[in-house]
């Protein structure tokens, strides 16, 4: 994501963020395939900036497969733009962003995967007026994404998450 730096002043508080639980299906995953000892199905957090984290995780069982994870969010900032001269809001509008992050990841040697964490950046940053001198002012972000875990020669993910926020 190409981040742009603005004055921008956020017209809602950044006070809390929103998670989203995972759904594992075995039956998608070598016959072995399980958590591994302190670790669990990854909760991503969707932050009131836009973001979303999924934290990193490792699957035991899982011979020589391979595996792909991906996140992808789409992400609707809307807004207001302000006339410096008199601080009139000029022209409200809203941007979409689609940001993803991926990764090919690889068994190790004792049949063990270990799941990166996988993030998309605030797209607060992302919001701009058409004229550059009038001022940005956030009144609401919406995200939805999708992260998805599939291992090779499989037809469906492991792990799937959907969510929204925030």
């Amino acid at each position: 994501m190409k981040m742009k730096g603005s004055g921008m002043i956020l017209g809602f508080a950044l006070l809390f963020t929103k998670t989203a639980q995972a759904i594992t299906n075995f039956e998608n995953g070598p016959s072995g395939a399980h958590y591994a000892t302190g670790f669990a199905e990854p909760i991503c957090t969707v932050g009131t900036d836009g973001s979303v984290s999924c934290p990193a995780t490792q699957i035991g069982g899982v011979g020589r497969t391979n595996a792909f994870v991906s996140l992808t969010a789409i992400i609707t900032i809307n807004g207001v733009c302000h006339n410096p001269g008199n601080d009139n809001i000029v022209e409200p509008h809203s941007q979409s962003i689609e940001d993803s992050d991926e990764a090919s990841i690889a068994s190790t040697r004792n049949g063990q995967l270990m799941v990166p964490v996988l993030e998309t950046g605030p797209a607060v940053s992302e919001f701009t007026c058409p004229n550059t001198r009038w001022r940005e002012e956030v009144t609401s972000i919406d995200v939805s994404f999708l992260y998805t875990l599939t291992f090779d020669g499989f037809p469906g993910p492991f792990i799937s998450i959907s969510g929204s926020g925030p």
